[in-house]
């Protein structure tokens, strides 16, 4: 049995096949896992962060706070990536 594949369109850099809203969308579910990732502790590649220095983890601990390096203590940095879409790609932004 031969099967034969015959291209019918042109170079796939050609045009785009991703609209302005998919992009959007790309970008804000690479923001949610990045959001959920970090509060679970882990870096980009599923490792736990480096353990916070004693010193800083007894700070934390003696005010209340998680001793587990999570990236958000205020909450700034992860509330400020912003989504900015384009008409072919995305850019997650501080």
């Amino acid at each position: 049995m031969t099967i034969t594949v015959k291209r019918n369109f042109g170079p796939l850099t050609a045009g785009s096949f991703l609209t302005f809203d998919d992009w959007s969308r790309i970008g804000e579910l690479a923001r949610n896992r990045i959001v959920r990732r970090t509060l679970q502790g882990l870096d980009s590649e599923g490792k736990p962060f480096t353990p916070l220095s004693d010193g800083y983890a007894k700070q934390l601990a003696k005010e209340g706070l998680s001793t587990v390096a999570r990236l958000e203590l205020s909450g700034q940095m992860l509330q400020s990536i912003q989504v900015v879409a384009h008409a072919d790609y995305v850019e997650l932004t501080f």
